[in-house]
């Protein structure tokens, strides 16, 4: 809390710089003054990610070391179609990753779960745990509608007009609306993720292993997942939000290439439908996010808010505002500011996902490979729901 009580007041002294140093006549800024208060503004990122950093340090301490006898759960209740489910299934699955047991025992009891790629699918608990963090690392799942699908292509129904409406008299016959249906096809792209693993670390029976793994291989995954869900071509990995075709609509273009200001914001904020506001959020890169927290409205009030809660985001226009690596940079061309509501791009997860020991690849410096497997697509379903700011080319 400390640490962004010294962002806001760090942002606050910024603002009042330029405010104090703005010439009345010219309403210029000089440039010293500039330099200064791009400085202070770098202070404010630095500090924004060192607060990322203690957030993800503390929860990964807490994983680590955190209290090692947790009260016992409840056994869980099994039928025969719900083996993944099982505590056999799920201790076994943990002797594996360590390389503990009986071998023989150890694959009879994952037998359930053996994949025809030659891994084992994870049980219900490390898959809950995996999409954890999964969502953790990847910002576009965190706020997309995520779908289980089955094998196979599979084609979700999408209304293609609206339900109609009219006043009525009395007693006179209802009138009909005849809604017809789009198809949006997801598909199966299969995504991969390989870790090394020390022989030493995985028989340390004082650290939780299997959640490191998961963190692990979650960050690994996240960061592919988030990059094709914002840029993907739709060819042999999902479609993006920025797809020429099948992503958000231009909301609007800048009157300048390289430069974003209060207008181009304003009218990508007012591009996309009201229905849509209520739920939107705003993605960037952070080099355009330094740029937007300098930005002012008609009354002099910056449209950048910081977030003063953990796990909250900062706010633009009364507006969360989040940022991605993968989006793309401020150059002409380039679409470099989503708005919208994110509940309608979907990720389709297609089965379970599967793990794979690869006890040779790395054992001349004794150590373990790990392999996950997965299979994901990801659509956005309503382009209305969804605009982009274009920098003019």
């Amino acid at each position: 809390m400390e640490l962004r009580n010294n962002r806001k007041a760090l942002w606050e002294q910024a603002k009042a710089l330029i405010d104090r140093s703005r010439d009345p006549i010219t309403d210029m800024v000089p440039s010293d003054t500039v330099v200064q208060f791009d400085r202070m503004t770098a202070q404010i990122q630095q500090l924004g990610n060192e607060i990322s950093l203690r957030e993800k340090q503390a929860e990964m301490d807490r994983l680590i070391y955190g209290d090692k006898t947790p009260t016992s759960p409840a056994p869980t209740v099994t039928g025969p179609g719900n083996a993944l489910a099982s505590e056999r299934y799920s201790n076994a699955f943990s002797n594996m990753i360590r390389g503990l047991g009986n071998i023989t025992e150890v694959r009879d009891a994952l037998s359930a779960g053996v994949n025809r790629e030659g891994g084992f699918t994870v049980p219900d608990t490390f898959g809950k745990k995996l999409i954890e963090k999964l969502n953790d690392h990847n910002v576009i799942r965190r706020m997309a509608k995520v779908i289980q699908t089955v094998n196979g292509e599979h084609k979700i129904p999408i209304a293609a007009a609206a339900a109609e409406a009219d006043w009525m008299d009395e007693a006179a016959p209802v009138p009909e609306t005849t809604l017809e249906f789009d198809k949006i096809s997801f598909g199966a792209y299969k995504l991969g993720a390989l870790l090394k693993a020390t022989n030493e670390f995985l028989k340390d029976t004082s650290l939780d292993v299997e959640d490191y793994i998961a963190d692990q291989l979650a960050l690994a995954m996240g960061a592919k997942e988030e990059m094709a869900f914002i840029n993907g071509t739709g060819i042999k990995l999902p479609t993006g939000l920025l797809h020429d075709t099948d992503g958000a609509g231009i909301g609007v273009t800048t009157e300048n290439s390289g430069i974003v200001t209060f207008d181009d914001v304003m009218r990508l904020y007012y591009s996309l439908g009201a229905p849509y506001r209520k739920d939107a959020a705003f993605l960037c890169n952070e080099d355009l996010l330094l740029r937007l927290m300098m930005l002012k409205d008609g009354s002099g009030q910056y449209l950048w808010k910081p977030s003063l809660e953990v796990g909250k985001p900062d706010m633009l226009l009364g507006k969360p505002i989040l940022t991605s690596a993968y989006m793309p940079e401020l150059t002409a061309g380039n679409k470099v500011l989503l708005f919208g509501n994110f509940g309608y791009y979907w990720v389709a997860d297609r089965g379970k996902r599967t793990l794979q020991r690869l006890n040779e690849l790395f054992s001349l410096n004794e150590s373990v490979g790990f392999f996950m497997t997965q299979r994901v697509d990801g659509k956005l379903i309503l382009k209305d729901a969804m605009k982009v700011l274009k920098v003019k080319g």
